[in-house]
């Protein structure tokens, strides 16, 4: 029996639009595979109200395992519900709307099959709204420790844009299965996943994908100024990781770089609505 090397792991809600591209991408990606029994997809319908139920059924696949809740679990624990439905070493958490590129599969399985241990695989993307915005490396990365990782980005935070998003999009991030059941969920209502990667992710090797396999779809998400619970929630994750990585100077520079931002983006948007209303009463 072979291996099961990769669990993908789709937690999802009310997204019969995007979720049957998503599926398409990824099996058909899978049965391109030399051992395709080496990766399996694993679907957690969180009580959909709309068709989603109907789109999961409509896929026959035997590396597919699918699963629906009795009620909506909320965001957080229907991830760790698909992440229990799992049996491969490693979890890659995807978003049900996002889509991977062409030969993603392939390159995660063979990451995995020449780098044994990994506490986590991070893989770059682009997304709809901005898709020349991606993580600049100089090419893939193999971090000894997780802490070799954090330095790395902290000094290279200018040149490789370590916004909040390298840490929670889902579909950038693939996890030790064995690793993340070793601690236990914060019960965060948003960033639970970040913190329980980086619970246990001091001291194993990372690896960083410089290509941007994956495109996240963020037309549903855009916003344009970070709303206040939005940010909290950002920050609450650079100080959890400045605490477990003794890195507390360098992550609060990055806050406060975060608070400034924000706060010269909605002033200067304040100022151009002000100009505009100004040159109207002069006409």
């Amino acid at each position: 029996m072979e291996k099961l090397l990769l669990s993908i792991c789709i937690p999802t809600y009310n997204r019969e639009k995007y979720l049957r591209e998503t599926l398409s991408n990824v099996l058909g990606q899978i049965a391109e595979l030399a051992v395709p029994a080496a990766v399996e997809v694993v679907v957690s319908d969180n009580a959909s109200q709309d068709g989603t139920a109907e789109v999961v059924r409509s896929f026959r696949s035997a590396n597919l395992v699918t699963g629906r809740n009795p009620a909506n679990l909320g965001g957080a624990l229907n991830l760790n519900k698909v992440i229990d439905m799992a049996k491969g070493e490693y979890c890659w958490l995807m978003g049900d709307d996002d889509l991977i590129h062409p030969g993603a599969v392939k390159k995660i399985v063979k990451t995995i099959s020449a780098n044994p241990g990994l506490g986590l695989i991070y893989v770059n993307y682009r997304n709809t709204d901005n898709p020349t915005a991606v993580i600049r490396l100089p090419g893939d990365m193999l971090f000894r420790t997780a802490q070799e990782y954090i330095d790395y980005g902290l000094s290279h935070f200018n040149v490789n844009e370590w916004d909040p998003a390298k840490f929670t999009f889902y579909t950038s991030l693939i996890v030790n299965r064995a690793k993340w059941n070793s601690v236990a969920d914060s019960g965060h209502r948003f960033v639970a996943h970040v913190q329980r990667i980086h619970s246990f992710l001091p001291g194993s090797p990372v690896f960083l994908i410089a290509d941007p396999l994956v495109t996240m779809n963020d037309s549903q998400t855009i916003i344009d100024v970070i709303p206040p619970s939005l940010l909290y929630n950002w920050l609450e994750v650079y100080w959890f990781m400045g605490v477990r990585y003794d890195r507390r100077l360098g992550f609060l520079r990055i806050m406060l770089r975060m608070c400034l931002g924000n706060f010269k983006y909605k002033t200067m948007k304040l100022l151009r609505k002000t100009c505009e209303y100004m040159r109207g009463r002069g006409r």
